[in-house]
């Protein structure tokens, strides 16, 4: 795996970066990691999403330094629940998943395949091609609470002005809101 002087000055911000290939041609960028602690659904799920996510930068550290590619990741498992941001949740198949990441699945399907496969025991692969980050690095279920947050203006802001102006993010050919 190649790690380019962009993505290692984009690593060097400490901020959120975003998971899969870094290398790929295609960036998506969604709204915020629709993740949220509440006491009694998917609880244990949703602290290691959160940690996982404040983790991110220095996850893609330990990546560099180790030249770590996605066929060197391990699959994801529910007991294990340890996370790589090059290939996050490795082995998932598609009915085990989020509605997001299964529209993901779908516009690679249809870029690549040229088909949606129908199969929902079939692997997610979108990672291999994609890189996806967020616009706001504020992870919360909806927008709306996102938005409700006191620092949310000012750190979109700041992401506005270093993440998506960096070399990193302007190399893409092809970006996906």
């Amino acid at each position: 795996m190649k790690y380019t002087k962009e993505f290692k000055e984009i690593v060097e911000l400490g901020a959120f970066i975003g998971n899969g290939n870094p290398n790929s041609k295609i960036l998506i960028v969604g709204k915020e990691a629709a993740t949220e602690i509440k006491e009694g659904v998917n609880e244990e799920l949703e602290k290691k999403n959160l940690k996982s996510l404040s983790n991110n930068s220095s996850d893609w550290k330990k990546n560099i330094e180790n030249n770590i590619s996605q066929k060197d990741i391990e699959n994801w498992s529910l007991e294990k629940r340890e996370n790589n941001p090059l290939f996050a949740f490795k082995g998932t198949v598609k009915k085990h998943t989020s509605d997001t990441w299964k529209k993901y699945q779908k516009l690679y399907d249809v870029i690549f395949k040229g088909e949606i496969n129908r199969n929902n025991e079939l692997e997610l692969d979108f990672q291999e091609y994609f890189f996806i980050t967020e616009m706001s690095e504020i992870p919360s279920k909806t927008t709306n609470d996102a938005q409700k947050k006191v620092t949310f203006s000012q750190k979109l802001q700041h992401r506005k002005n270093t993440f998506f102006k960096s070399e990193f993010v302007q190399n893409f050919p092809v970006i996906v809101l």
